[in-house]
């Protein structure tokens, strides 16, 4: 495990390609933005990650219950401890989700949602083009800000028995 408790600045950015975990606790105000290609990259203070934008390609990134106010691109990485999240994330890849999360997810044209037992604080919107794929068939998601789907987006809904006993198990819950 790494761990960086200084501050960083400057206009480069940070780049995460070992699968071993990274801390970084600094007040840091580096402008160049983070990519996640690998492992594990942890949020040790609220401003740990800068002021730009944050791209989660693979790998974890543990935003530790924080108020991340960074902009995230999230290609198909985990997103962990993010119901303090502030800030948009925006879906690009086929990205699963669980637990609570936080801020805004904006599910963009090539971008799929999907995920079992979350709950979305934040508004989520799907842009036409957009998948939406709720249940690990089938399951729950719950949405406290709405659900917003635009033209040609589309949702993607398991049905196992029509029934009314069991939401989340026999057929997805929204």
């Amino acid at each position: 495990m790494l761990f960086r408790s200084g501050s960083i600045s400057g206009s480069g950015s940070i780049i995460k390609n070992a699968d071993n975990s990274m801390t970084l606790s600094g007040n840091s105000s580096y402008l160049g933005g983070t990519t996640v290609n690998a492992g594990a990259l942890v949020a040790g203070h609220a401003n740990a990650f800068g002021s730009g934008v944050v791209v989660v390609n693979s790998g974890t990134l543990d935003l530790a219950s924080l108020a991340i106010t960074n902009l995230i691109t999230n290609n198909g990485g985990t997103i962990i401890n993010a119901a303090n999240y502030v800030g948009t994330q925006a879906v690009v890849g086929v990205v699963s989700m669980t637990g609570t999360i936080g801020g805004a997810v904006n599910v963009v044209s090539s971008g799929e949602l999907k995920g079992s037992g979350a709950r979305f604080n934040g508004l989520v919107s799907l842009a036409a083009g957009a998948r939406h794929s709720p249940g690990n068939s089938p399951g729950t998601q719950t949405f406290a800000a709405g659900l917003s789907y635009s033209a040609g987006s589309s949702l993607n809904w398991e049905l196992i028995a029509n029934t009314t006993a069991g939401a989340g198990t026999t057929y997805d819950f929204l």
